[in-house]
């Protein structure tokens, strides 16, 4: 017997938990593992595929879209600053601080409409169950 069972067989410390008690608790503490392993592997993926990001934009840069939007941006900085068009560079600067002020807005307010509309207290039961893709088994009323 392990020891959240033992935890939960001496939560009533004046009634013994019958075996059938017990088996819920056991099906209802292993339905989690799934969940922690999908977790860890997401999370894994994320830390290898930021690794690798990061090794390619040192090893070559060119190669990936971070060192092309870098190499371009030093080229327009350093044509700006040949020619002498500082008016051109602030309002390029400007135009860029508002588009994405403008575009993270936007995506929050999308985000929040979504989240919204989706947990609705007469959606919840319906999203909960569209979500699940290990299908738990539901605890039926009379057994």
């Amino acid at each position: 017997m392990t020891d959240s069972i033992r935890r939960f067989a001496r939560k009533d410390k004046h009634k013994k938990a019958s075996s059938k008690e017990l088996k819920e608790f056991e099906d209802q503490s292993m339905g989690a593992w799934p969940e922690i392993i999908f977790a860890s592997l997401s999370f894994l993926i994320l830390v290898i595929y930021h690794g690798h990001l990061i090794y390619k934009v040192r090893t070559a840069p060119m190669t990936t879209s971070i060192g092309l939007t870098n190499h371009l941006r030093r080229e327009w900085v350093q044509t700006v600053m040949d020619e002498k068009r500082d008016i051109l560079a602030v309002q390029t600067l400007r135009n860029l601080v508002m588009a994405s002020s403008f575009l993270a807005s936007a995506a929050i307010l999308i985000g929040l409409s979504i989240l919204g509309a989706a947990f609705r207290t007469e959606n919840i039961v319906d999203i909960s169950h569209a979500l699940n893709f290990l299908g738990t088994k539901p605890k039926s009323c009379g057994s």
